[in-house]
């Protein structure tokens, strides 16, 4: 949102105020992988009865985990530090996961719209 004043250096009164003029703009992005599997009228599990141990990652989880934190590292620590910037085409680029080939498609946008709207307030 912007929002400007057109004369701000005069005194405001009564019969002379400011004009406000505010522009809104909206952008709707398609999604590339869709939720419509995911029910909408109640949830799957009731989470106050499921036990916690239920969200920790297992051992395979964890190594994967790690994996993980190692490539953005890796990228970080090259990004940065200009003495191992040298190193950084020989890393793995990104971290692969079930979404991969929808993430890599370009984002439709299915709405713009502009909105601008002015208050003469005399």
């Amino acid at each position: 949102m912007w929002i400007s004043d057109v004369n701000p250096d005069h005194e405001m009164t009564v019969k002379n105020r400011n004009k406000d003029h505010h522009m809104f703009q909206w952008v709707a992005f398609e999604n590339r992988v869709s939720p419509n599997h995911l029910p909408n009228d109640a949830p799957k599990k009731d989470v106050m009865k499921e036990l916690f141990t239920t969200f920790l990652p297992n051992v395979d989880e964890q190594a994967q985990l790690v994996h993980e934190f190692v490539v953005l590292v890796e990228q970080t620590w090259t990004s940065y530090i200009p003495a191992l910037s040298w190193f950084k085409e020989h890393l793995q680029a990104r971290i692969d996961h079930r979404h991969t080939q929808e993430m890599k498609k370009k984002t439709k946008k299915v709405l713009i719209m502009y909105v601008l709207i002015l208050f003469n307030f005399v």
